[in-house]
């Protein structure tokens, strides 16, 4: 399921609330790495995990803006990708080509009009010592030098294999998120459009071996997810969940959200339970839950007929933000599935 590869040449209603990210005390002595954009880098989708999207820099303004002139252009990795192949090599094609070979296998496999999509690009990307980290529509992590336009490396979970993503994001991904433990270790993070959450050395694209149970780099974040079932689709043979924002890192601790599909035929939906991993390893370490998954949980009691146990949505489909010195991290959710 996984790819890296490197180039040597670049290619021509909201409720908001707030949970404890992690439970040790902000006063212990922790390697906690705090960043803003102070210095003019941009080290998260808001430039600080804050969510100020403020930038210092004025070398750029009002007078000298007519006469900037086009530095370099990048052309979308999308458009060239490969295909797993029986015997585990990669046959590498443009895009077009791949999805035809797959929908020849699997004549179902998108939803009608709706086949990978490159031209959809909506990722801000994060700028970290001169190199441009972002992912594409199709789930692929990237990493650009800022200044020449190279492309050195990129990180292909290949989740176009697996089907059209949830009919609200089709193709839509809108970014990383960059997390360092100051002493080395420097990692990227991105939610998939299939429902995985990738984490990849950010010097060499190579996936983070530590990170997940087998490996890849890679943990699925469907797994424990009330009503989630990889590989399902929704009336309109799309799959039902996907993460499209990118998470956001408090503390050593991975937060992210959910797409789910809306405007549902049946009742019984997945949950947007926002969740957490623990940054080196993956490991599992709490979820948030929007909707109750019990009797006894906070508010249960105001859904009327238990319809807790099989409502869903109320998910976290846009931007987190956070704080490192209180350990918080703010949710703001979208509705609950219609009625």
């Amino acid at each position: 399921m996984t790819l890296t590869h490197r180039f040597g040449l670049s290619l021509i209603f909201v409720l908001s609330v707030c949970i404890l990210a992690f439970t040790a005390s902000a006063t212990q002595a922790q390697p906690w790495q705090t960043y803003d954009t102070s210095n003019g880098e941009w080290r998260s989708y808001a430039g600080d995990i804050g969510g100020k999207k403020y930038s210092p820099l004025d070398q750029i303004d009002a007078g000298n803006f007519a006469d900037l002139e086009l530095a370099w252009e990048w052309t979308s990795v999308d458009n060239f990708v490969s295909k797993t192949m029986p015997d585990g090599s990669e046959w590498w094609a443009p895009l077009e080509t791949i999805v035809d070979h797959l929908v020849e296998e699997t004549p179902d496999l998108y939803r009608i009009g709706h086949a990978p999509n490159p031209s959809g690009f909506q990722a801000t990307p994060l700028m970290v010592d001169g190199i441009l980290y972002f992912n594409t529509p199709l789930s692929q992590g990237v990493a650009v030098d800022a200044v020449t336009g190279e492309t050195l490396w990129v990180f292909n979970p290949k989740s176009y294999e697996a089907g059209t993503t949830t009919m609200t994001g089709t193709w839509r991904q809108r970014g990383v998120a960059y997390w360092t433990d100051g002493e080395g270790d420097e990692r990227i993070y991105w939610g998939t459009g299939d429902g995985y959450l990738v984490c990849a050395d950010a010097k060499t694209g190579q996936p983070c071996t530590d990170f997940g149970p087998d490996g890849s780099g890679m943990v699925d974040a469907m797994t424990g997810v009330p009503r989630a079932n990889r590989g399902e689709r929704d009336y309109l043979n799309a799959l039902t969940y996907g993460i499209h924002s990118p998470p956001i890192v408090v503390r050593d601790r991975v937060i992210h959200g959910s797409h789910i599909a809306d405007r549902r035929i049946t009742k019984e939906a997945i949950p947007g339970w926002v969740r957490a991993w623990d940054a080196r390893t993956g490991e599992h370490s709490w979820d948030f839950h929007t909707i109750p998954n019990s009797g006894d949980e906070y508010g249960a009691d105001t859904w009327a007929n238990e319809s807790w146990r099989y409502s869903g949505n109320a998910n976290v489909w846009s931007m987190l933000a956070g704080d490192n010195e209180l350990g918080y991290v703010y949710l703001p959710t979208g509705t609950t599935t219609n009625d």
